[in-house]
């Protein structure tokens, strides 16, 4: 059959459209296929609203010998370390007690428990000491009354007196279930809302971080990192999945994030609100039928995070889950080192150039922070 240079046009015309059309699907489909394939990577992605990317295996593993230290009665979760002093919460008629490193004896006792209006009856763990001016500060927070104290330590140690120089009650039109407490400048604390419900074990909203006005009290700004995701899990409660352990940079300007449950670290642009999350290599991934211990404590300083790692299996006989793995990152969620304990411990403190470690048998552990920089260099 002859055809018409038009006719011939036309089919020409057709058949390049078709080619160009079925191009176009593949690669729709190519891109939706690598969509579902980035997405489904990580059994953590849901639960986050922020993208995970998987971090780097180029890093050195060194063996890090520690040296004891001498401390008051046994070292607990809950202390803070600063200028070599411990301070640890107290089951008596104060809050806290006070030692020495180097020291088997007690300084004193601080924050008198009461219910009159400067008073707490328990507070929530100290997150972190700072300097105001000479003196030396926390953050407190009253669980049963919703409060918000300002504790001036140096002056209380000083005159012998509980020094609050503020006392604020917090927003109450959202469920205070605070379970860290960071100062981000003169005006402004940052808290990890878990919203968790104790008596049902599940959480009443999803977690989030909530900065507050100290003057006021009002909520001054939210950051949700978290998905509402509903799940049923044999192992992990509700109100656990979403724990996390968490510190500031020193420049108050981030928070890294890192996760009970999961080998995911995030880092939290306050200023930005952009997060970045990181999925740990070669290690268990997110198993809802298995409780599994992840990140048992982090620490920063300006260059580095420090992370306390152990990815076992909880409350196994062996006593495998207790960490015993410290990582080493940067703040651009680049793994720098690995190091292995010579003995298993349940957190980390960093006081100036001296890294602490507390064994669950009251035991109290030492390096330089030096000596574990020098081993990524």
């Amino acid at each position: 059959m002859l055809f018409s240079r038009s006719q011939h046009r036309g089919n020409k015309k057709t058949l390049l459209q078709v080619i160009a059309m079925r191009s176009h699907i593949l690669c729709l489909s190519i891109a939706v296929l690598i969509l579902c394939g980035c997405s489904s990577r990580f059994t953590e992605q849901p639960y986050f609203k922020h993208n995970l990317v998987r971090m780097n295996t180029d890093y050195p593993t060194v063996e890090l010998k520690l040296g004891n230290v001498t401390c008051y009665g046994s070292a607990v979760n809950d202390c803070i370390i600063k200028d070599s002093q411990v301070f640890a919460p107290s089951r008596g008629s104060h809050l806290f007690e006070i030692s020495r490193l180097g020291n088997d004896s007690l300084t004193c006792f601080a924050c008198r428990r009461g219910r009159a209006h400067n008073e707490m009856t328990s507070v929530l763990p100290v997150s972190e000491i700072f300097e105001i001016g000479a003196d030396r500060y926390a953050n407190l927070y009253s669980v049963p009354e919703n409060k918000f104290f300002l504790w001036n330590i140096d002056e209380s140690l000083r005159t012998g007196k509980d020094i609050y120089e503020k006392c604020t009650r917090l927003d109450t039109t959202v469920t205070n279930s605070l379970m860290s407490l960071w100062r981000v400048d003169e005006s402004h604390i940052i808290a990890f809302n878990s919203f968790q419900d104790p008596y049902t074990m599940s959480v009443t909203d999803t977690p989030k971080y909530i900065q507050y006005d100290i003057e006021s009290g009002q909520i001054y700004r939210e950051y949700a990192v978290f998905n509402s995701v509903e799940y049923e899990s044999s192992a992990i409660p509700s109100m656990a999945l979403l724990s996390n352990v968490d510190c500031m940079s020193p420049d108050r300007g981030k928070i890294a994030f890192a996760m009970s449950y999961m080998p995911v670290i995030s880092i939290l642009d306050l200023n930005t609100e952009d997060v970045d999350g990181y999925v740990l290599p070669n290690t268990h991934r997110l198993d809802l039928n298995i409780q599994r211990w992840h990140f048992a404590d982090i620490e920063a300083n300006e260059q580095y995070i420090f992370a306390l790692y152990s990815g076992e299996e909880l409350y196994n006989e062996s006593g495998t889950d207790i960490p015993k793995t410290l990582y080493v990152i940067d703040w651009h969620g680049r793994i720098l080192l690995k190091a292995e304990l010579d003995s298993r411990y349940t957190q980390i403190h960093l006081d100036g150039e001296m890294m602490y470690f507390a064994a669950p048998d009251g035991r109290m552990a030492s390096i330089p922070t030096s000596l574990i920089i020098d081993a990524i260099l």
